[in-house]
């Protein structure tokens, strides 16, 4: 996934998959191991992982924002949307290959 973020040369390209696909993918970890030390009783670690859950989220919203500053006409919207689904689908190859 990373390979692919960074093959991006266009700053289009590498806000939709940088900020947006990539911040997608970290927030929803961060979620997923706040979980986890929540369960555990780890009040210390589960606030860490808040905190950086949040902090990617802001980065989606900014890279969203950047994004629509940019006034896109419907035609590069679909593009930009494709880009971040595009990252957000290898990363899921990827942990499906590791996993197997």
């Amino acid at each position: 996934m990373h390979d692919f973020v960074r093959a991006q040369e266009e700053t289009t390209a590498r806000l939709a998959t940088g900020f947006v696909g990539r911040g997608l993918i970290a927030s929803h970890a961060y979620e997923r191991i706040k979980a986890f030390f929540a369960e555990s009783n780890r009040s210390d670690l589960e606030s860490l992982f808040t905190e950086l859950a949040a902090d990617e989220r802001e980065t989606v919203e900014t890279g969203i924002d950047l994004l629509e500053e940019r006034d896109f006409e419907e035609g590069r919207r679909e593009e930009v949307v494709s880009l971040a689904v595009r990252t957000v689908d290898i990363a899921a190859s990827e942990l499906t290959e590791s996993i197997e």
